[in-house]
């Protein structure tokens, strides 16, 4: 078997890079047998993060197809997730790129710690890039006790509930998973709500958010 090629994220020009801290590193991979799957599994475990830093947080779904049994004359397709990366409060770019034997991006995922809906420049990339879109938000603004995973549908146009999760379905941060983003984030937090015009920011309530009081 040909070893799978690396895949390629690069960060916004100009967004200070956070350190790879083990939240992200260690969000699921798969493989998985939906992009829906894929998408709950990831958002039960990012989610919690992204909420209490108020920073996006983003990967991209790809399929791709496996060769196994005698001879490896069998194929199976599974669904795969990149490797989890953050952007700031109110945006994420997702440049990737795959070279993997057999994979194909199917969607983008990402967070919304700051709104409860997809962003117009969400759709209109998921339509550029031909690919379905889910994000995982607040089911109302500001909420931390009920929140949504969404999915945009390219083919239909049509955005649709895929789950929806409360506190206790999200993984429960550590005391020293917390304290790590604090100290990770806090100079870009800073640096946003000083920059920040447009979007409510001074209304976005306290940082670090813990959605579990």
């Amino acid at each position: 078997m040909r070893p799978q090629a690396a895949i390629i994220i690069l960060p916004p020009p100009g967004l200070e890079v956070v350190p790879q801290h083990p939240t992200r590193l260690n969000a699921p991979r798969g493989p998985f047998n939906s992009p829906d799957e894929a998408a709950i599994a990831w958002s039960e475990y990012i989610l919690s993060t992204s909420i209490y830093i108020r920073h996006e947080h983003g990967a991209v779904i790809y399929r791709r197809t496996v060769r196994h049994g005698f001879l490896w004359l069998k194929t199976r397709t599974e669904y795969r997730i990149t490797q989890t990366i953050s952007g700031n409060p109110h945006s994420i770019n997702l440049t990737a790129t795959f070279l993997s034997t057999n994979g194909t991006s199917v969607a983008t995922i990402h967070t919304h710690p700051n709104s409860h809906r997809f962003s117009g420049s969400d759709l209109r990339n998921a339509r550029r890039r031909r690919v379905d879109a889910y994000v995982a938000t607040p089911a109302t603004y500001q909420s931390i006790t009920n929140f949504h995973l969404l999915r945009y549908d390219r083919s239909s146009s049509e955005t649709t509930v895929v789950e929806t999760f409360r506190q206790r379905g999200l993984r429960r941060l550590s005391t020293d998973e917390r304290r790590d983003l604090e100290t990770w984030y806090r100079r870009s937090w800073e640096r946003h709500l000083a920059s920040c015009s447009g979007f409510g920011c001074n209304n976005e309530g306290r940082w670090p958010t813990n959605p579990w009081p």
